[in-house]
């Protein structure tokens, strides 16, 4: 599981662990609380900052844990199709395989979806994602406009529609 160096095999141990979901969750056990009370701390420290328009998290397993509903006033979703996102893992050397493998520890796209205030649309270019976030950004770092309890698709081909939280 360790590299010469000492360090973890990230690459060994997601293929010792994803895909099998006990693995998954002894994992989640023993690294998820020093993490979560890291990102709490830094989330804590950056609040102090007034000077801050707004603090983003960008975690893989944010809704699992908890955190979206306990750090974030407002949540961003970035969606892309399937075929996209696995285009991408592979472009970063990981097989289908074990794309879907991570995937399945992960909580559905939909779900995520569902739980967004914002659904923004990456099957585009970089420049059309960034286009996307210009037009949520004022929202977010508004004091009035953070936590409106909405979902505004805001990606290619969307109409934006609003829904309460909770319900």
């Amino acid at each position: 599981m360790f590299k010469p160096t000492g360090q973890v095999s990230h690459a060994r141990l997601a293929n010792e662990v994803f895909g099998h979901q006990e693995r998954v969750s002894r994992l989640n056990s023993i690294v998820h609380p020093a993490i979560l009370r890291e990102i709490r701390a830094q989330v804590e420290r950056l609040r102090k900052d007034r000077g801050l328009p707004l603090i983003v998290l960008d975690a893989a397993l944010l809704m699992e844990t908890g955190l979206d509903r306990e750090l974030c006033q407002a949540l961003v979703f970035v969606e892309a199709p399937l075929s996209l996102r696995r285009g991408r893992a592979a472009a970063r050397s990981l097989s289908k395989e074990q794309f879907d493998k991570r995937q399945q520890a992960q909580l559905p796209e939909a779900a995520k979806k569902e739980r967004a205030d914002f659904v923004l649309n990456n099957s585009g270019s970089l420049k059309d994602l960034e286009q996307q976030v210009e037009r949520v950004w004022p929202a977010l770092c508004s004091p009035a406009g953070r936590g409106l309890n909405r979902r505004q698709p805001v990606g290619r081909d969307h109409e934006t529609r609003r829904r309460a939280k909770g319900g």
